[in-house]
């Protein structure tokens, strides 16, 4: 396809800064690859669009890291645990001797 007068939209994919086309900006018209432009993945401004993927990086990255410190503590909690089967496992078999 090819655009009579094409106006500059920004996305980001994979941390790149990618700048493409299209001939109407807003959902639900289509850039010139044909990707369809939704309000939260294409934007007018390279700021726009780098502003918007920080957020969502950094939100993604605070809610990794939340995730992180929950099965940590579950690990710990486990190895808690371990350690007191052990502890009776111990008990048990020197009563029985």
């Amino acid at each position: 396809d090819t655009i009579d007068n094409p106006l500059p939209v920004f996305t980001v994919i994979n941390g790149k800064l990618i700048e493409t086309f299209t001939d109407k900006y807003g959902w639900p018209n289509v850039t010139i690859g044909g990707e369809i432009m939704y309000e939260n993945n294409y934007f007018k401004t390279k700021q726009e669009a780098i502003q918007y993927w920080v957020n969502e990086e950094s939100c993604h990255i605070n809610m990794m890291e939340k995730h992180l410190k929950e099965k940590e503590d579950e690990i710990d909690n486990l190895k808690k645990e371990i350690i007191e089967h052990k502890k009776c496992l111990e008990e048990l078999k020197q009563i029985g001797d």
